[in-house]
């Protein structure tokens, strides 16, 4: 997140209500002594109504869309939205020349990803994508490590990031081919990729195994072939105690680290 200034806090506005991950974001801020939240806003009516009802957000200054962006008391605006939204309100969001933390996954189309990316930087924005294992205390102690070369050399990472997914993001996460795998396994690529580079070839395995009557590639693999190392993704997401089954690991000849289970140390 944006760091404020001595003494002074960042003044932030939050764009969407949709992304499992907004409450999470919403009591860190609120909590936190560098953030005012100035409102949010909810252009669905019925989610709004709903989340109006809930005592967590009695707190909440409800802001027209139009009204948060041209604010410019507002310095950085947090977009908790579907992934088919990501692209285009993350352009709305650096069009108003405001800081920008983009919910993952950060759509699903790498040009204009780009473009946005490109367009942050011209402006001198910040840009800041949600994935939470870049600030995980393991696994940043575990890729220092591996950097440092305590492992020796690295010849294989290994993560699993399983979920257990219910109706309404199944049907979500169905709207992609990748399924499970492309909503949640972005935290682990996303490391591996920091650590090891662009990989030169990579297969995947997106399977529908459950017994659920839908079409969500809900049991999968990937395999990631480096100059001098793989790497293998698996996700299941249809998994009872996922939260205690989600790990990286990273091999070495020296040495093994593995990050298990998920939560911080």
């Amino acid at each position: 997140m944006l760091a404020p200034a001595a003494g002074a806090k960042v003044r932030v506005g939050m764009l969407g209500t949709g992304h499992s991950h907004f409450y999470g974001k919403y009591k860190a801020m609120l909590d936190s002594p560098d953030y005012d939240i100035a409102g949010v806003v909810e252009n669905n009516a019925a989610a709004k109504a709903a989340m109006q009802k809930d005592s967590r957000y009695a707190a909440v200054k409800w802001l027209e869309e139009e009204a948060m962006l041209h604010d410019p008391s507002i310095q950085l605006v947090v977009v908790e939205c579907r992934v088919w939204e990501a692209l285009p309100w993350g352009k709305k969001v650096i069009a108003a020349g405001k800081h920008l933390h983009l919910e993952k996954p950060c759509g699903n189309e790498w040009k204009p990803f780009k473009e946005l990316v490109e367009e942050a930087r011209r402006k001198h924005l910040l840009f800041q994508a949600g994935y939470l294992w870049r600030w995980h205390q393991g696994v940043m102690a575990a890729i220092d490590a591996a950097k440092k070369g305590w492992l020796g050399e690295v010849y294989m990472v290994r993560g699993t990031m399983n979920s257990d997914r219910g109706e309404d993001e199944r049907a979500i996460e169905a709207k992609f081919k990748g399924g499970g795998l492309f909503e949640l396994s972005g935290h682990v690529i996303d490391r591996m990729v920091e650590l090891l580079g662009r990989p030169k070839t990579v297969k995947s395995w997106l399977r529908h195994d459950t017994s659920v009557k839908d079409k969500l590639a809900d049991n999968n693999l990937a395999v990631f072939e480096f100059e001098h190392a793989l790497g293998v993704v698996a996700q299941s997401a249809k998994m009872g105690g996922s939260g205690d089954h989600r790990s990286f690991e990273i091999i070495g000849t020296d040495g093994t680290i593995l990050v298990h289970p998920e939560a911080n140390p």
